[in-house]
């Protein structure tokens, strides 16, 4: 396991910025509340974490960060604006999990 641990990086791996990389997982109501600075918004925990969790099955799922390509701000700007990852490259009985778990509106 520690070998594991310590190999070379794979190749798609992208380096993370501990200071505000966590944005990336980021649920978009949560985004807005702090975008906003609206610290007193309640917020369904439960409902956060699905969502962060379907981003997380999708990197699983293709290897990759999400918005990879952004800074971590302008990838929570993607997620924000109802832009999510793109399905290719994730197995076909996971689309549907994702998908559940990606929904801007979290009372769907």
């Amino acid at each position: 396991m520690s070998s594991l641990l310590h190999s070379s990086p794979l190749p798609h791996a992208q380096p993370v910025s501990a200071s505000t990389d966590g944005q990336r997982w980021r649920a978009p109501e949560v985004a807005k509340a702090e975008e906003e600075k609206d610290f007193g918004r309640l917020i369904d925990e439960h409902k956060v974490a699905v969502f962060s969790l379907g981003l997380i099955i999708w990197e699983i799922e293709t290897g990759l960060v999400p918005f990879g390509e952004l800074d971590a701000i302008n990838a929570q700007r993607q997620i924000g604006t109802g832009t999510l990852p793109k399905m290719e490259g994730v197995n076909s009985r996971m689309v549907d999990v994702i998908g559940s778990c990606l929904r801007l509106e979290p009372d769907d």
